[in-house]
Order: structure tokens, then sequence, then C-alpha cells
């Protein structure tokens, strides 16, 4: 779908209607996810589409309606989140995909999207001593995932630290053998005085409950002794 320039969305209106969307399809069919992870773990990968439900510009099966202003045409009321498939398919057959249809789409969705968001809420602040079998066991399958992903974290940091505590003291060490000519000498100094003490700090840190897994512990133990008191474990 072409856009006018003065009939274009902002970035923050974009930014809106995605975030309202779940960054889900608006379709009613479609669940894709309109963004995901690159593979560098820095990026994002999208392919959504925020299109106008009456369109920018005069063009076919695209709803366009003279009578509407720039400023109603770029607002977020006349924007819906959808997938580039389906984003392409409303602009194909206008008789089908007509602006109340598409409006239908859009109210039922974010009511679906806050919906789900309320119940995850709600689950999430219920007290353990209201929860089911199921949700005391959701949680504390969940708690421990937390926690193996800290472990994970945890770990890549203590080998990188002490890769990069590695190449300072080897350094180091060809410095102090080149001033003292005496690089047998110096390398035993440096892996008694350094090494080992640098590596133990590293690994003691590693192996030390944060706050958050000491959370994440106590919350395992208030979840067993409820399933333990209800006779399922």
């Amino acid at each position: 779908m072409k856009k006018g320039n003065n009939r274009k969305f902002l970035t923050s209106t974009k930014v809106n209607v995605l975030g309202r969307a779940g960054y889900i399809c608006s379709h009613p069919t479609c669940v894709l996810n309109l963004i995901g992870p690159k593979s560098d773990s820095l990026g994002t990968i999208s392919i959504s589409e925020v299109s106008h439900i009456e369109g920018a510009n005069k063009a076919p099966n695209n709803r366009f309606n003279p009578n509407l202003s720039d400023e109603k045409c770029k607002h977020i009321s006349n924007a819906i989140a959808l997938c580039r498939n389906h984003a392409k398919i409303i602009d194909s057959d206008q008789e089908y995909f007509t602006v109340e249809l598409l409006k239908q789409w859009k109210i039922d969705h974010e009511a679906k999207m806050s919906y789900q968001s309320q119940n995850i809420n709600d689950f999430h602040n219920k007290p353990l001593n209201e929860c089911n079998k199921s949700e005391l066991l959701y949680k504390r399958f969940n708690c421990i995932q937390l926690l193996i992903n800290e472990k994970d974290s945890k770990k890549r940091i203590a080998k990188k630290n002490i890769i990069k505590q590695s190449i300072l003291i080897f350094i180091s060490i060809i410095a102090v053998g080149y001033y003292i000519e005496d690089y047998l000498f110096s390398f035993f100094l440096f892996l008694i005085f350094s090494i080992f003490p640098a590596t133990a700090i590293i690994w003691d840190s590693y192996r030390k409950s944060t706050k958050f897994e000491q959370r994440q512990l106590n919350f395992i133990q208030d979840i067993d002794f409820i399933l333990k008191e209800r006779n399922i474990i």
C-alpha cells in the first residue's frame, strides 16, 4: 500500500499500534509473532506491517477515502498491525476486506490481547494457597527455568572474566620476564599470586547465589510445602 508523505504513520504511532496488538498479526486466524531475535543476540527481525485501514493514496483495492484528512489518515485509529502476508492480502480485494471488517479485526484482536494480558497478571499475582495443582506445578517449572537461565548466564560471565584475567596475566608474565630476564621465575610467581587466586575468586562468585536466585529457591520451597500439604508430592 503506497502512502503519501503527509499521510504516513509516525514511528511512535507504529510502535503503539504494534504494542496494542501484542506484536501479533491482527488477522483473526493468524498467530504469527511480528518480531523476534536475530542470531547475533543483539538485533531483532521484524515481519510487521502497520497498514492503513482507509488507504493513504488513491490506488486499486486500498479503501481510499478522498474525504479523509491527512491527520485522520495517519491517526492510530486508522492503523492496524498485520504480518507482511496479510498486509498484502488486504490490499488485493477491497470488496471483501472492507473498512468495517478491518476495524472489527482490530477491535477484536486488541480485546483478546487485553484479556490475555489481564489473565497473565492475575495468574502471576495469584497467592500460592489459591492456586490449583496445575498452576503450582507451572510456577515451579517456571522458577526452575529462571534458575537454569541465571546459572548459564553467570557461567558465561565467569568464563569470560577468567579468559580476560589470563590474558592480562600472560602479558604481565612476558613483561616481568623480559625485565628480570627470567621467564620461568616470573611465570611461577604470577601463577602463585595471580592466576590461582583470581580464578578462585571468579568461580566463587559464580557459585554464590544471587538475591534473584535465592528468591526463586524460596518460592520453590513454598510451592513444595503446599504440594506436600495436599499430598501431591
